[in-house]
């Protein structure tokens, strides 16, 4: 609607000029004929005035026009972006529950080879999983980065590094794939495992059997296991994360967002706090709670204070083996090996400010 009334100012602002511009030549030709040039030289100069006023003005218009109109697609752009990232949070979620189900099953039949399976637990060890992320608006960034005003600009490098790990979780995932097709022909086609009988004495005795193959135990457990969770999993912890925090920029530069609401954009984003203890706290993992994920996975940690904070991983002994500095009011993320019930200390470069735990799925907001 705004365009509509911008053009019809335009063409009524036209409209009056040429009315204005007949009016003077009337007023030129009078003055010719009668003589007075000096008169007629001070009107020529007012119509020019006129007429470069005319067109700066419709000038000015026209770019007010196409700036709103370039903004409007921005914002569109942007928040089809945004719509994206939350679906591939949400398609990242469901590729990490899968990928915990199946890594809790593989550690409990290479620790209990003549146990009985249950059916369902052989269908996951037997089944893949697949992400069908939404890419096309992140594309659209990246093409028009030259054009993307400064309010967007800052959140290339953020769509950048996201970039690259779609590339790299496409990489793995099709690995996976071409590896479950050869476990299908080789291991399961070329075995008399009869899966399919009604009667659960037979049943459980052919997964009994199954899980103590050699062959299955390789080729699924170990070949499998390594390329879909010590990889593709992987890659979709990490574009969880760089998902989630390019959602929060985003988030904040369409609607504004407060640092205290960070708990609640995580948590409903399907992570999960850190278990937290007092820095005098002697943190024992116990056998009990080794973890149900065994596989490395990438955990978020945000600095909500306005001074910079140490992010300190400890060994088993609570031995300090790395440190890595976050800004004020910023994000982390690890890219490199991080497991489950993982130990890290929080400090302001002097002193200890609380000890906590990694659990599945799970995040640090730091808060003091």
């Amino acid at each position: 609607m705004s365009a509509e009334i911008g053009i019809k100012l335009i063409i009524l602002f036209r409209i009056k000029t040429i009315n204005v511009l007949h009016f003077f030549r009337n007023i030129r030709k009078s003055l010719v004929s009668q003589g007075k040039f000096t008169k007629y030289l001070t009107y020529a100069l007012g119509e020019i005035v006129l007429v470069m006023f005319g067109i700066l003005l419709a000038l000015q218009v026209n770019n007010w026009n196409e700036r709103r109109k370039s903004h409007e697609l921005m914002e569109k752009r942007a928040r089809a972006l945004l719509k994206d990232l939350e679906y591939n949070i949400k398609e990242s979620n469901i590729i990490i529950d899968f990928a915990n189900r199946y890594d809790s099953i593989v550690n409990h039949v290479i620790a209990n080879p003549t146990d009985s399976v249950l059916l369902n637990s052989v269908n996951t060890l037997l089944a893949t999983q697949t992400a069908q992320f939404f890419k096309e608006s992140l594309a659209t960034f990246l093409a028009a980065e030259e054009q993307l005003p400064p309010k967007y600009g800052v959140l290339i490098p953020e769509i950048k590094a996201l970039n690259r790990l779609f590339k790299s979780q496409e990489k793995w995932e099709a690995i996976t794939l071409e590896d479950r097709e050869d476990i299908t022909r080789n291991v399961m086609f070329t075995n008399d495992y009869n899966l399919t009988t009604s009667n659960d004495s037979i049943l459980l005795d052919e997964l009994k059997r199954l899980a103590s193959s050699n062959l299955f135990r390789n080729r699924v457990l170990f070949s499998y296991g390594s390329t879909f969770l010590e990889e593709n999993a992987w890659d979709v912890t990490q574009i969880r994360a760089s998902s989630i925090i390019l959602l929060w920029k985003l988030k904040a530069l369409l609607d504004g967002q407060n640092t205290h609401e960070i708990n609640d954009f995580l948590e409903t984003n399907g992570l999960e706090a850190f278990t937290s203890y007092t820095c005098a706290e002697n943190i024992i993992v116990r056998e009990s709670e080794e973890p149900s994920t065994s596989y490395r996975m990438s955990f978020l940690f945000y600095n909500a204070t306005q001074e910079k904070r140490f992010i300190q991983f400890l060994d088993s002994s609570r031995q300090v083996y790395e440190t890595e500095e976050i800004a004020p009011f910023s994000f982390h993320f690890n890219d490199y090996e991080l497991h489950v019930n993982d130990l890290f200390a929080i400090s302001d470069g002097k002193n200890c400010l609380g000890q906590f735990k990694a659990v599945p799925n799970g995040f640090l907001a730091i808060e003091n």
